[in-house]
């Protein structure tokens, strides 16, 4: 007994270290990534292929590609302007490699983020939760727009909960530039705009802060979403657009389409409710089912400013979604909740975990528990027929050439 109390007091004593806590984390994070990155596959994601193709394009001050979500083609050509290759696989190496960075880069904000709701050992443990994510790591993986996404986006969310309000307006920046990389980035810019209502002290300030506030995020939105549509001669805010022809049954999406025949606008909302609720489920698979709901319940016994900035953006998400599902029936618009997810599992931990002595220990024991069962649920997702992949691709090329 003395033994397991003498690793527990020596695991205790390494948490407390939290520089080298994280780096330990963020280390691990590289490893899984790296072993399960098909480096000698293309990618799977069309859209990666776009994106890389526009930042290319970009580097090469070709600037016809601009649009609504240009910051990561944006934030690539600044490396593609640096690195030169003579095929796309090798930019699309590239890519994985900056899109696993910026994942990684994430680690120490949701570490902090998670500070504000439990205390420093199980914030680590949010930190790794978030690292060891399979969702999160098959999508760095891909190079899509998702990791600088989380990044912005829980940037913004760290600064709209502080105590200090003029770091809310940081939180403005933030949320344009999210709003930047995708359309999801709506969801902060009407969270912290909901946050500053609910602190509201003095009316005429916080009207004034808000104001203010919006001014700063239009001027960060304002050059790909308002001045070059206008520019281009195209609709300001397409998205809105498309999602009302699709509601009105003017536009059919192949992935969200059930059938030819027409339905009414609300069986197409009821439709994306459904597939965005299948989704919530196969977010959360392997590990974060089990833990969030538990902190879910725990969370609405005291509620309190912070809680409820947490709450909201859940829902906030939720209800945005439900928008996106209408033209897109892809999981991975519902990825931003991963990190919030992550949070809530650690307030139910850290609730379960109040009457073991052994704290530490268990906490080991139970992310190793996890590290594996998230590794196993990965190989069997990456279990494929590279000499099969392979040929597919060659063919593809033939009959593109031919």
């Amino acid at each position: 007994m003395r033994i397991i109390e003498f690793i527990d007091e020596k695991i205790g004593k390494t948490q407390s270290k939290t520089i080298i806590s994280l780096f330990i984390i963020i280390l691990l994070g590289l490893v899984i990534r790296l072993y399960f990155t098909p480096w000698d596959l293309p990618t799977n994601s069309s859209d990666s292929f776009i994106l890389m193709i526009e930042g290319i394009a970009l580097s090469e001050g070709d600037f016809t590609y601009i649009n609504h979500r240009s910051l990561w083609p944006l934030f690539l050509s600044g490396f593609f302007s640096i690195f030169r290759f003579e095929n796309y696989f090798e930019y699309m190496t590239l890519v994985r490699i900056i899109s696993i960075s910026v994942s990684l880069a994430t680690i120490p904000i949701i570490y902090l983020v998670s500070k504000e709701f439990v205390k420093e050992k199980y914030a680590l443990v949010a930190a790794i939760l978030f690292t060891i994510e399979s969702n999160l790591i098959e999508n760095s993986i891909f190079g899509q727009t998702e990791p600088l996404f989380i990044l912005f986006g829980l940037v913004s969310f760290y600064f709209i909960i502080q105590k200090n309000q003029r770091y809310q307006l940081l939180a403005f920046i933030f949320a344009g530039l999210a709003f930047d990389v995708r359309v999801n980035g709506i969801v902060l810019i009407l969270l912290v705009i909901f946050a500053l209502i609910l602190k509201i002290k003095n009316k005429k300030e916080s009207i004034k802060k808000i104001i203010f506030g919006i001014i700063i995020f239009s001027l960060v939105i304002g050059p790909t979403h308002i001045i070059q549509p206008i520019l281009q001669d195209e609709p300001i805010f397409p998205f809105i657009e498309t999602v009302t022809n699709t509601i009105s049954e003017d536009t059919k999406h192949y992935s969200t389409s059930e059938s030819s025949e027409k339905r009414s606008p609300i069986e197409i909302i009821l439709n994306a409710l459904k597939n965005e609720l299948s989704h919530i489920f196969r977010i959360s698979i392997p590990f974060l089912i089990i833990f969030f709901p538990i902190g879910i319940i725990i969370s609405l016994k005291n509620i309190d400013y912070k809680e409820k900035v947490l709450f909201s953006v859940i829902l906030i998400s939720l209800l945005v979604a439900i928008f996106q599902y209408t033209v897109s029936n892809e999981f991975r618009n519902l990825f931003f909740l991963i990190p919030f997810f992550c949070i809530f599992s650690v307030i139910g931990i850290e609730k379960f975990t109040q009457k073991i002595e052994i704290k530490n220990l268990f906490l080991i024991l139970l992310i190793v528990g996890l590290i594996l069962l998230s590794a196993n649920f990965l190989k069997e997702r990456y279990n494929i027929d590279k000499e099969y992949f392979l040929e597919k691709d060659n063919f593809g090329k033939y009959i593109s050439n031919n």
